[in-house]
Parts: structure tokens; C-alpha cells; sequence
């Protein structure tokens, strides 16, 4: 299941989640299928992944994990140019085909060594993906956890065999999935593992009989900064950690019953399903509230553009609005808004972001968050615990709706980061869990329906204002939930009504750029003022 530390990230250069960080994430997994270095590349885009690829940078992601890199790497920006320059030809292609889900991809791949390997794969919001097809068997391997990727002839106990491998070296199995040809044909079967696994299990897998190869894919989650400061573990004792995490309500009532905040049941929860402990959780949070934080300040930046100069500067004139006295509604509101427009402007600039949980409304939970920081005072540690809180209302609603624009409009990013934030904000002014819900519900309830129309395709108009208006409805949301005013509708139930309000939109309203605000006269003016024939930008390859 994803985990708070895969909804509050991956850290990674924008401008998109689902197309940028999910993208290069999908091209590192087929390098390592391939399992030698890449020469050529044939890829296929398929749905918003077709329609948007140029503005979103889909390309230079696939491009850059196949060479090699990260999504935070600051070199995928000119990852097209660096494969030329190895003299690796990477040629794309777009589809009609339906592909099963909007942002999908085929990959296929040569090696130096003529090794190849046929990759199909779709990227499902907030940088996750999952592999669904190698050399056309159907496989599932979603990249959050160590996998094995068995290839074999279909013989009886051979599945024992490996499992047994695996319980030896200490793995725990996790999702295990099987596709053959036909009986006694040539199978794949594909193991995702948890745990510390010894190094030499690939190794005595392949060399079992019938086993033709055998592949271990580390996980694609980040790089852990290093050098920043510790987070103090809250007392978690007496808290259940087994709670449900089929419904916030779950845990709102286990809060209840052990006198705890939201986050120290959210946290509990998750280190007793996960890998990592209850420090490790929030060591890893407490790097990204920095990254966050240097987000605000390098998206101030003097000069700073986006890669298309539609955008740009806006923060920087709302902060210093701000310290002019300037704002009409008083400093708070103005310090949320630029901070919200910093972090977002930063990520339409390619810069080095947190996805909170996707890249197009990466400003809303910093602005928060930081706001209550650096303004009210709230501690370092109490906001990485809101970072926890808004990691398990990311994490439901992932598991119950989605949070990818290409599945659900601007809904499931704006409107899920909004309710994100507002939870967290409630608990780190005092507020109960039960407040905290009814806050996130209220926010889904503003922005239910929103679509997800970018200009041009690329995550900027009308990405880069909505992240800031978003943060005022997070506020606002929060507010009434500190006055004792409940939501009518649960978290629960909204969250299911904003899953099927998503899956009513047409495709043109979901982040294909083919509908709303993008096919105004404006926003086709802008359009085809960035594509013709204009390559300052350098998005166009």
C-alpha cells in the first residue's frame, strides 16, 4: 500500500508528478529490466501522457530515468541533449490506443549488448507507478518496494522454490503476481519484498532450474538528504497501530480513544505496515519541510521564469505586497499566497520541488505549513507532525479515489492538497482529529468538480494561481473547523463522491489540455504563441 512518505514526495524538478517524476521513474525501472546499458529507445505515449508530453516534460523524464538518473536530478531538464551527446537516438511516439489508464507508456529498449526488453507501465499520481507488461507478459510491480522479477519455464514447485529462497534470505512477501504463455510455456512471475533481504538471493535464484533470469529492482523512491536536524518521536504507546486504513474515520476514533493527535496514530500506523520506524518516518519529513522551505525562497528568486515565460515573478510581487503593508486582507493571507505561488512558480521553472501531493499543487501544504511556521511560531517538530497528518489524508485519499488530474481533474490535486493542508493546520493550532476531518471534508467539498484544464499543456495557467487560491480555501476550511462548525458530509463519504465525480469528467477535462480555460481565445493565443515555432524554452526537444 502507498505510504505517507510516497504522498508528501517523491522530491524531485518539476514540473509534473504524474508526467515528470512518475515518467522518470518508469524510464529508471526499464533500464533495470534491460540490465546493461542502454543504446537506442523506441517510446509510445499513450492518453495525457500523448496530448501533454512536450509542456510536462514527459520526454526528458523518460529520457533522463533511462539514462540513469533521479527525479530531482537537475540534469533531467536537458536529459534529450545528454542522450545525443552518447549517442543514444531515443525516438517518441504518440497513440490513439487505449491504453487502460491516461498516463501510460511503452518503452522498448536496446542494449549496448543487443539485450532488449519491452516495458509497458502507466504513472497514477503523485509520482507512483506501476509496471503492467514485460515482453507482453502482464506483470505488476509498483516500485515503492524491492522486487523480483523471475523469468522461467512453467514447471511444478518452481514458485515454492523461489519463495523459499526469498524466506531465507529474509524477505517478507508482499504482492506476488504470475503470467505464463501456456502450460509448461515460458512465465513471469513478479515478487515485491519488505524487509533487509540478503544480497545473494538474485543470485541463488537464477541458479535454479527452469529459472531463465532473474532480476531485483531496488525501489525508486528518493535520496535521503543528509545533515539535517533530528525529529523527537512522540509516545505512541497505548495507540493501536492496526487501525483500518480503509476509512479516516478509523482513525479518528482510535485518536479518540487514546487521547492522541491524528498524527501520532497516523505515524504509528504506518511503522508498524511499512519498513521504516516512527524516527525514520519523520527524520525523512523533516527533510522535506526543508525542501519546502528553500522552495519558497528560490522561487522569490529575481528574474526567475518559467520554461516558457508564461509565468514567473508573481511571488515575488505578493511577498513583497506583503512586507509593504500592502495586503487589504492583513499579513496572514498574503504571506499564504506567496508562498503558495513561490513553490509553484519554482516547479513550472524545473526547479527542485516536493510533490504534496503531486507537482501541480506542490505550493499549497509549504504555504501552510511554513505560514504557521514562521508567522505563528509552530514549531519545526510540530510541523513535520502536520506533514504527517496531511501524508495520511494524501494517503486515503489515494487509496479511495485518486489524486492524478489524468484520472480525476484538478479535484484530485488542488482540491486533495487543500484538504491535506486544512487537516494539518487544524492540528497544529490544537484541534481535534475529529476537527482535522471535518476540515479536509470541507475542502474536497469547495473544490469538488474542479477540472484540470492546462493552457498549452504545461503546469502553468491555470496551475500556478489555483495552488494559491487552494491554500485560502485550506485556511478558511480550517478556521471553520477550529469554531466548532462539523462538516455535513464526512471525509469518507466526500472523498467517494469526489472519485465519482472524477470518473463522470470527459477526458477533455482532465489534464489533457483539450478543454475549460485551455481552449478559451486566450489560452489558445497562448498556445500558439509557444508553438510557433519559439524554441527559447527549450520544452519542444
Amino acid at each position: 500500500m502507498v505510504g505517507i512518505l510516497d504522498i508528501i514526495g517523491p522530491v524531485m524538478v518539476g514540473p509534473s508528478s504524474s508526467h515528470t517524476a512518475g515518467a522518470a521513474r518508469l524510464g529508471s525501472i526499464a533500464r533495470a529490466l534491460l540490465g546493461s546499458e542502454p543504446r537506442e529507445a523506441s517510446i509510445t505515449l499513450y492518453g495525457s501522457f500523448a496530448k501533454t508530453y512536450r509542456g510536462h516534460g514527459t520526454d526528458r523524464a523518460i529520457a533522463a530515468g533511462i539514462l540513469g538518473m533521479r527525479p530531482d536530478d537537475p540534469r533531467l531538464r536537458d536529459s534529450l541533449e545528454l542522450a545525443r551527446e552518447q549517442g543514444m537516438p531515443i525516438i517518441f511516439e504518440t497513440s490513439s490506443e487505449d491504453a487502460g489508464h491516461p498516463n501510460s507508456v511503452r518503452m522498448r529498449l536496446r542494449g549496448r549488448d543487443n539485450a532488449e526488453v519491452d516495458v509497458r507501465g502507466c504513472s497514477v499520481g503523485g509520482g507512483q507507478v506501476l509496471v503492467t507488461s514485460i515482453d507482453g507478459m502482464a506483470v505488476r510491480i509498483s516500485g515503492t518496494r524491492r522486487a523480483f522479477v523471475v523469468k522461467h519455464r512453467d514447471a511444478p514447485g518452481l514458485i515454492a522454490a523461489v519463495t523459499d529462497v526469498l524466506a531465507d534470505c529474509g524477505a517478507n512477501i508482499c504482492d506476488f503476481s504470475l503470467s505464463r504463455e501456456a502450460r509448461g510455456g515460458v512465465a513471469v512471475m513478479t515478487i515485491e519484498v519488505e524487509g533487509d533481504v540478503d544480497e545473494r538471493a538474485e543470485k541463488r535464484i537464477r541458479r535454479l532450474r527452469d529459472v531463465v533470469s532473474c532480476t531485483s529492482l531496488a525501489p525508486v523512491g528518493d535520496e535521503r538528504d543528509k545533515g539535517c536536524a533530528p525529529v523527537e518521536v512522540p509516545d505512541l504507546s497505548g495507540i493501536d497501530a492496526h487501525v483500518s486504513a480503509a476509512a479516516l474515520s478509523s482513525f479518528v476514533d482510535e485518536a479518540e480513544r487514546s487521547a492522541r493527535p491524528l498524527s501520532s496514530v497516523i505515524l504509528a500506523q504506518q511503522a508498524e505496515v511499512g519498513d521504516d520506524s516512527a524516527q525514520a518516518i519523520l527524520e525523512q519529513m523533516g527533510e522535506r519541510l526543508e525542501v519546502m522551505s528553500e522552495a519558497v525562497e528560490r522561487g522569490c528568486a529575481e528574474g526567475l521564469r518559467s520554461t516558457s515565460g508564461f509565468t514567473g515573478g508573481d511571488a515575488r510581487r505578493m511577498r513583497d505586497a506583503v512586507r509593504e503593508g500592502g495586503c487589504a486582507t492583513g499579513g496572514l493571507v498574503g504571506n499564504v499566497a506567496y508562498r503558495a505561488l513561490a513553490v509553484s512558480e519554482l516547479n513550472a521553472s524545473m526547479g527542485r520541488i516536493v510533490a504534496a501531493p503531486t507537482a501541480g499543487s506542490c505550493g499549497i501544504i509549504p504555504a501552510v505549513i511554513l505560514t504557521l511556521r514562521d508567522e505563528l511560531g509552530c514549531s519545526r517538530d510540530a510541523c513535520v507532525r502536520g506533514l504527517v497528518t496531511a501524508g495520511g489524508i494524501g494517503m486515503l485519499i489515494q487509496r479511495n479515489a485518486t489524486l492524478a488530474g489524468a484520472e480525476g481533474g484538478c479535484q484530485a490535486e488542488t482540491g486533495s492538497a487543500a484538504a491535506m493542508a486544512a487537516a494539518a493546520m487544524v492540528e497544529l493550532l490544537g484541534g481535534s482529529a475529529q476537527a482535522s476531518s471535518d476540515a479536509a471534508s470541507m475542502a474536497i467539498q469547495a473544490l469538488l468538480g474542479l477540472v484540470c484544464d492546462p493552457v498549452a499543456g504545461l503546469v502553468e495557467v491555470p496551475c500556478v494561481n489555483r495552488n494559491a487560491t487552494g491554500a485560502m480555501v485550506a485556511v478558511t476550511c480550517a478556521e471553520m473547523a477550529l469554531a466548532g462548525i462539523p462538516a455535513k458530509i464526512s471525509f469518507d463519504d466526500a472523498v467517494e463522491a469526489m472519485r465519482c465525480v472524477g470518473s463522470a469528467m470527459p477526458p477533455s477535462l482532465r489534464e489533457t489540455g483539450e478543454g475549460g480555460l485551455a481552449v478559451t481565445a486566450s489560452g489558445m493565443s497562448m498556445a500558439r504563441e509557444l508553438h510557433s515555432g519559439c524554441s527559447s524554452c527549450g520544452m519542444c526537444g
